[in-house]
């Protein structure tokens, strides 16, 4: 009967979820949890790398709205401000405006990248203890 709630456990598990909560849940003891995390840990690893790739892309969809937007603001204050005089006090306050834009369009790609090159490394990590695995079996 344990044995059919290994499944829900990698997947509570894979989620972030303690162990204590996680044996509350499934009416199942810290100690059985513990063994079963040793033994199904590459499964785990799994099951948190799409948990985290179903993440990042629903990240990368609202990041990817604030990078449309931020850019068409950008286009919008460039255009205004090549209407203007730059003698005028406004312009100046466009050119703020226009700087803290590009900031935050900056920041914004550069943690698209960085969230990416981090899935990527944990990808790589999950192949690598897997190839480490078939290796093992091989001897």
């Amino acid at each position: 009967m344990k044995a059919e709630l290994k499944p829900e456990f990698v997947e509570l598990r894979a989620t972030g979820l303690s162990l204590a909560k996680i044996a509350e849940r499934l009416s199942v003891s810290k100690t059985t949890l513990i063994a079963w995390e040793r033994e199904l840990s590459n499964e785990i690893a799994e099951a948190r790398f799409l948990e985290m790739q179903s993440v990042l892309e629903a990240y990368k969809a609202c990041k990817a709205e604030r990078v449309k937007f931020l850019g068409k603001m950008y286009e919008r204050l460039t255009e205004e401000l090549s209407k203007r005089d730059l003698s005028e006090v406004e312009p100046v306050k466009l050119l703020e405006m226009l700087a803290k834009v590009e900031a935050r369009l900056e920041t914004e790609l550069s943690k698209v990248n960085l969230t990416i090159s981090q899935g990527l490394q944990t990808y790589e990590a999950i192949n690598k203890r897997e190839s480490n695995v078939w290796n093992e079996n091989e001897i």
